[in-house]
């Protein structure tokens, strides 16, 4: 009987996981001519990895796009068909008769370069599925209800629309779920034991890597060290309060406490700093200046911050309509070289360094001049990540605009009508799904008053989930920002949609469990 309940228990993400894999599948299988584009360059960043060892150009390194989606397409090259790699690779370097040899048992059983991408971003949307099933089932969630959060990242558009592309989108959304998941499983954990330690290492170095595929995943890192330090005071206090009820002697044992707080916060710093500081040891290294994150944040802060931006938002009939960059890339670019024969910058290193401050401080006087323009123009960037409806960017006639807002539609139409049709049904998901999700938001503030054992903010299991929705929402308040950077995002509010299905009164008896479970702790 129990192992009839269990089955039945497990049976609906079995579904919702077959689901993910036909759906995720399908849509890669029936796009693999996509992955020829390579829009932000992470392909080429790949093959010079594999060619020359070297992220960048040939010889030149380069710090303008972050390492780890790259490193990851690098090391599929090995698996790909000898015509895929060697119309590569014999273009870049000589290939020795031993090592054509060596690949012809590989070559048999390798995918094209294309079918190999679309396997690993299959894999990694399929994980991401199940780390968001088992992120709700930690957060209390019933199983049904994980498994409807995990069927919605499953059919999500903004990520199957990014998965048929060569960009870092479908593993930006692995590491959102998967950080999660680890997070609520390590810190929701208490009391702390001595391998505490070890496991805030572990967590803290896989934030760490999240930082290489994402730099606005440093903004989540440091969000959820602030929640980390906020956490150990709050027990370190509740602790001390429950000795003084005791009356026991606290000189003792609270320099204990304090310490194996201070451990646990030094062991996700370290974790975080393990994974992260080889990156920037090696920009050091090749630019003589220690980047921590890329050298592409000035140009994207000058693409949100530009004068002829600001005059577009200021005279459009919409401030959601679609903007044709040219003339900015055109001025840009010859004031870019203009100031750089100033500076009689000569090297490529140098030149990337010099672009980045020079895009930089040009936004920054921007911002300065029009500071009105400036804080409207953060408004549109949050209506613009949030918005539900896709532009409709393949009818521009501006190849660069159509390059710039690519939209969420995963599957090409040759009608207008039918485009259309998919447009609105795409808008009719995220419509829903942002007001359920606000129910559920609702249904838990509501929850949580009602609660009269209710812990503080800062143990809630939800606020990881919400630190994550600010980490996406900061920097895209100042820098250049379209519906398609809210994919992070989309691992979470599937689960607060989900829990707006549940009932008050479980919804209660979650929190209930929850709060006697810290008590007992």
């Amino acid at each position: 009987m129990a192992q009839e309940t269990q089955k039945k228990k497990t049976s609906f993400f079995v579904y919702v996981f077959v689901i993910a894999l036909f759906v995720r599948g399908g849509v890669l299988f029936f796009s693999l001519n996509s992955f020829d584009a390579d829009p932000d360059a992470y392909r080429a960043l790949a093959e010079n990895i594999y060619s020359y060892g070297v992220f960048g150009e040939k010889e030149v390194a380069t710090a303008f796009r972050p390492p780890l989606y790259p490193a990851t397409l690098a090391a599929l090259i090995p698996l790909q068909n000898s015509d895929d790699r060697s119309a590569r690779v014999d273009s870049l370097r000589a290939t020795s008769e031993m090592e054509k040899r060596r690949h012809t048992l590989i070559d048999k059983l390798a995918l094209s370069r294309n079918a190999s991408i679309a396997l690993w971003h299959w894999i990694l949307g399929v994980a991401t599925v199940t780390f968001t099933y088992a992120g709700a089932r930690k957060l209390g969630l019933s199983e049904p209800l994980a498994s409807l959060a995990a069927l919605l990242v499953a059919v999500d558009p903004i990520l199957l629309q990014q998965s048929r592309l060569v960009m870092t989108e479908t593993l930006a959304a692995f590491f959102a779920a998967a950080l999660l998941f680890a997070t609520i499983l390590v810190v929701q954990r208490r009391p702390m034991k001595k391998s505490s330690c070890a496991r805030y290492l572990m967590l803290g170095a896989l934030y760490g890597l999240s930082t290489l595929c994402r730099p606005a995943f440093w903004v989540f890192a440091a969000l959820a060290l602030l929640n980390l330090i906020l956490l150990e005071l709050l027990d370190c206090r509740k602790k001390r309060a429950a000795i003084n009820v005791l009356n026991g002697d606290s000189q003792s044992s609270e320099p204990t406490r304090r310490s194996g707080g201070l451990a646990r916060i030094v062991a996700f710093l370290l974790g975080v700093a393990c994974l992260s500081a080889p990156w920037c040891a090696r920009n050091y290294r090749a630019f003589g200046k220690p980047i921590l994150t890329t050298t592409h944040g000035g140009y994207t802060l000058l693409l949100a911050n530009n004068p002829e931006l600001y005059h577009h938002y200021a005279t459009a009939s919409s401030p959601l309509a679609l903007w044709n960059p040219d003339e900015f890339f055109e001025r840009n670019r010859r004031e870019c070289d203009e100031a750089v024969k100033q500076a009689n910058v000569s090297s490529p290193k140098e030149r990337e360094l010099f672009q980045d401050e020079w895009s930089r401080r040009y936004a920054i006087d921007t911002i300065k001049a029009q500071p009105e323009m400036f804080a409207y123009s953060c408004f549109i960037r949050i209506a613009e990540l949030w918005r539900a409806l896709p532009n409709d960017v393949e009818r521009t006639t501006q190849p660069i605009a159509r390059e710039r807002d690519r939209g969420v539609l995963p599957i090409k139409f040759n009608s207008a009508e039918l485009k259309d049709q998919a447009r609105y049904a795409v808008a009719a998901f995220y419509l829903v799904e942002f007001f359920v999700a606000v129910v559920g938001c609702a249904k838990l503030y509501c929850a949580r008053r009602r609660n009269p054992n209710k812990s503080p903010i800062a143990s809630s299991p939800y606020l990881w989930g919400f630190l994550l929705v600010l980490s996406v929402q900061i920097p895209h308040l100042v820098y250049w920002t379209n519906m398609r950077m809210r994919a992070p995002i989309e691992v979470f509010l599937p689960v607060l949609a989900s829990l707006a299905l549940a009932s008050m009164r479980n919804l209660d008896n979650t929190h209930k469990t929850k709060s006697s479970q810290n008590e007992q702790n």
